[in-house]
């Protein structure tokens, strides 16, 4: 199960992207945040696979949540969704390594894949090198190359 915190100041986009995400049978919002400092308050709490963030918000913006979220715990794994991807928030959340950085008109589907894609990356990285996450799933990789 991919665990997911929700974090947009706007209640409804909280409310929708919740809703699309429990829809399916591997993902569970397990948090909802209205800015970027209750999410770092949450986020150690809840230790979630994935945070996807709004960028403009209160008290904190998103990319210095990504910032902050990814130098303190380097397994978990940002998706950003904004209505402004080209801009400077949006540079800065992908500089500071936000798996992705969607507009918030992309599609369920694209939302869908990219909080996937970011969670089995997460899963597959290390907190130190030679140290796998205590949680990460055992075997080859996902994106490993069939034996023959």
């Amino acid at each position: 199960m991919i665990r997911v915190v929700v974090v947009d100041d706007y209640p409804y986009m909280r409310f929708g992207l919740r809703e699309l995400l429990n829809t399916e049978a591997d993902i569970e919002v397990v948090g909802e945040c209205a800015d970027g400092q209750e999410a770092l308050d949450v986020v150690g709490h809840l230790r979630p696979d994935v945070v996807v963030t709004d960028l403009r918000m209160p008290r904190l913006d998103g990319a210095e949540l990504t910032e902050r979220l990814l130098a303190s715990d380097p397994d978990i794994a940002v998706v950003v969704a904004t209505s402004a991807p080209h801009g400077a928030l949006a540079a800065r959340a992908a500089a500071a390594g936000a798996h992705a950085v969607l507009t918030k008109d992309g599609g369920a589907p694209l939302l869908v894949t990219a909080v996937r894609t970011a969670a089995t990356r997460a899963h597959c990285s290390t907190s130190r090198p030679g140290r796998p996450r205590s949680d990460a799933p055992s075997g080859p990789s996902p994106d490993a190359p069939p034996h023959s």
